[in-house]
């Protein structure tokens, strides 16, 4: 089992803080919510960035500034589609979006770990981050949990999903970190190619082991 250092970014000790990430499309947002079923925290990174560029707010007006108002819907919300699909192409265009977002996103990870170590300080907490690994947030959570698809699943999700063509979809694959090498990292790999109910078990055997470690901990 691979050994963690905490991050000295993060000032808070957390017996049982665990990462969770994987690929676009690859159902990480699914299997958050299955732990969160059986108990579990969850800390939403993409959620947060949502919250954070609600219209007008600080970061709102710096992602404003960067990308212009046509980058904007009619309600002024960000048109997170038309970004996504010029950062996926421009590689500075994602440097600065990440320079503006990843700070204000790491503070209010703190902040919502402080507040449920204060609720429930022996709470097993999942990070759900997609970027993760890439921000090094792997060095201060206990175990690393990786969801895994091939690549084709991946591009039929992402067409669904959004509407995109094959070309669109891999070019958004290409961008991230493969999920191959994510999983050089993993703690636990969930496989989520198959049925709900067979990632639905692997998530209960994950949750149950973590579970396993709090009450060895108290004898």
């Amino acid at each position: 089992m691979k050994k963690r250092s905490i991050n000295k970014n993060i000032h808070i000790q957390h017996s049982h803080l665990i990462g969770l990430t994987g690929g676009i499309c690859c159902g990480k947002t699914t299997v958050a919510e299955m732990f969160k079923s059986l108990g579990a925290k969850v800390i939403d990174a993409d959620g947060i960035a949502k919250k954070l560029t609600r219209p007008h707010t600080p970061a709102w007006q710096e992602v404003v500034r960067e990308f212009g108002e046509e980058f904007l819907l009619p309600d002024n919300n960000l048109d997170r589609g038309k970004i996504a699909h010029e950062v996926f192409r421009k590689k500075e265009k994602l440097q600065a979006l990440n320079k503006i977002m990843h700070p204000m996103i790491l503070d209010e990870i703190k902040r919502e770990l402080e507040e449920i170590k204060n609720k429930a300080p022996k709470a097993i907490v999942i990070l759900d981050a997609p970027l993760l690994i890439e921000l090094g947030f792997q060095d201060f959570v206990e175990k690393l949990i990786v969801v895994s698809v091939d690549e084709k699943t991946q591009v039929e999700r992402i067409i669904k999903r959004d509407n995109s063509s094959g070309t669109e979809a891999l070019l958004r694959i290409k961008s991230q970190m493969p999920v191959s090498e994510k999983i050089k990292f993993a703690d636990y790999i969930i496989d989520n190619s198959g049925s709900r109910d067979e990632t639905s078990k692997m998530v209960k055997k994950i949750f149950s082991e973590l579970a396993g470690i709090e009450n060895s901990q108290k004898k």
